[in-house]
């Protein structure tokens, strides 16, 4: 970079920001060109026809032949401004200016080019300079709008198959769901069925032990008769049943193979009159003697004494309901519970009203 002096106070120049005298192309600094320098930089075509203050100093003045022309004795303010300059200068038409004041030292400013010292930049440099770098943003701009539109393009589509997925996912679970609610309608018809025919056939069941009783606690014997021992409780309880009045008898097996009670003896009479006049005979014998109701030593034996117990022989789903009705009222207090007819009732007191159970719901309604 060539290095510049300043015309005016002969000091380098080592900033972009001078001025070039058009008429003499002699460069000064701005504080010599007397400008600050934000006028600087407003001055862009005026650079060019910028002269110095010595080139405007020599040009021609105007007309002075109306100018007064000077007294010949000062005033006495003019005296004292007189002795101030040399005598020689006293009296003579000489205009005297101040003393130059120093120069301050260069401001350190960003370094140039050499280009820049050449080629000032001028209004239309600039304007063709913002020009480019408006249209390089723009470019990049554009850029940057084609690849978000490519992604949002790309994110439309993902949009669009998942919409279209969503679609059958809801169309499919709309039909489940029908197909779910049909089911569980028929399902609920088939249960109410179930529940029909598991209770009518509850009751067929029973409806076919009407003939029959289950004598409980019998103690067994391999070389026993059955059948005199049940005519012998009928003795006992004073019921005139015979031989021929038994059309079955038998023990049956026992529900839980670990008891250590024997084996039920079941009865089965040839009328529902003969099984309900045994039953009636039993019960009053029991109610007739409460301290010995009716055991193994009504039977002969010699040993301890075991309660005999002579019931309806039940279904299997009423044995199960009668085993739970005993228990919950074993919970809740209540004092009887009986079977009459295959059906099963319960009793709080002697005073309150029974309850036929049907079912297991009707144990949980209880309180």
């Amino acid at each position: 970079m060539s290095s510049k002096k300043c015309a005016g106070c002969l000091n380098t120049i080592n900033t972009s920001e001078c001025m070039n005298c058009f008429v003499c192309r002699q460069w000064y600094d701005l504080d010599c060109a007397n400008l600050a320098v934000k006028q600087f930089r407003l001055l862009t075509d005026g650079r060019n026809s910028w002269k110095c203050a010595g080139c405007r100093n020599k040009e021609p003045k105007g007309n002075n032949t109306e100018t007064p022309i000077r007294p010949e004795q000062p005033t006495t303010r003019a005296k004292s401004k007189i002795s101030q300059i040399s005598p020689a200068a006293v009296g003579s038409n000489i205009t005297t200016r101040n003393k130059r004041r120093p120069q301050s030292p260069a401001r350190q400013l960003p370094e140039h080019t050499e280009e820049d010292d050449d080629f000032p930049l001028t209004g239309k440099a600039l304007r063709a300079i913002i020009n480019q770098e408006i249209s390089s943003k723009l470019s990049t701009i554009l850029l940057e709008q084609k690849n978000l539109r490519e992604v949002v393009d790309g994110f439309q589509q993902n949009i669009s198959f998942l919409s279209e997925k969503y679609d059958e996912l809801k169309s499919a679970l709309e039909e489940k769901s029908e197909k779910i609610a049909s089911l569980e309608k028929k399902n609920n018809v088939l249960q109410e069925s179930v529940q029909n025919l598991t209770k009518r056939l509850n009751n067929t069941e029973q409806h076919a032990r009407a003939n029959n009783i289950e004598v409980q606690c019998v103690p067994e014997n391999k070389s026993e008769n059955i059948i005199n021992t049940v005519l012998n409780i009928g003795k006992v309880i004073k019921s005139n049943i015979k031989d021929a009045d038994i059309a079955h008898c038998t023990r049956i097996a026992k529900k839980d193979s670990d008891s250590n009670r024997p084996r039920s003896i079941l009865v089965k009479f040839n009328t529902p009159r003969l099984r309900d006049a045994f039953l009636a005979s039993a019960i009053k014998f029991n109610r007739s003697q409460p301290e010995n109701r009716l055991n193994t030593s009504h039977l002969g034996a010699t040993d301890k004494p075991l309660p005999i117990y002579v019931v309806e022989h039940l279904s299997a789903d009423n044995k199960s309901l009668h085993a739970a009705a005993r228990a919950r009222a074993k919970e809740l207090g209540f004092r009887f519970v009986w079977v009459r007819n295959g059906h099963i009732f319960m009793r709080k007191s002697e005073d309150s009203d029974r309850i036929f159970v049907d079912n297991a719901e009707k144990l949980k309604e209880l309180y």
